[in-house]
């Protein structure tokens, strides 16, 4: 989530959580991790601020440093929060509708 997009929003309106191990970029936006044994195709613009990242996407990891700054850990968890049932199918929708589009 970044650049002032409804970021927030969109992820209450997926019905994901928000306690899950969580980074915040340099450019000031969020990576939230989830555990699923699901496999979700790559989007960007899934919803407004929200874009996704499953099996072969990449996102720099905490502790990253580049020249715009470090990835740092806001919450901190042992392990990840597995992702909801209910969200699943919600995005499953969302990226057949964006892929058909």
């Amino acid at each position: 989530m970044k650049n002032d997009a409804p970021g927030v929003d969109s992820l209450i309106e997926l019905g994901l959580p928000f306690d899950t191990l969580t980074v915040r970029t340099p450019s000031g936006g969020w990576h939230l991790y989830y555990a699923s044994d699901t496999e979700f195709c790559n989007s960007v613009g899934l919803l407004p601020g929200i874009d996704f990242k499953s099996a072969g996407g990449m996102v720099l990891g905490p502790g990253t440093t580049t020249h715009k700054g470090v990835y740092e850990v806001l919450h901190d968890l042992c392990r990840l929060l597995r992702s909801p049932l209910p969200w699943r199918p919600a995005c499953a929708r969302l990226m057949r509708s964006a892929s058909l589009g």
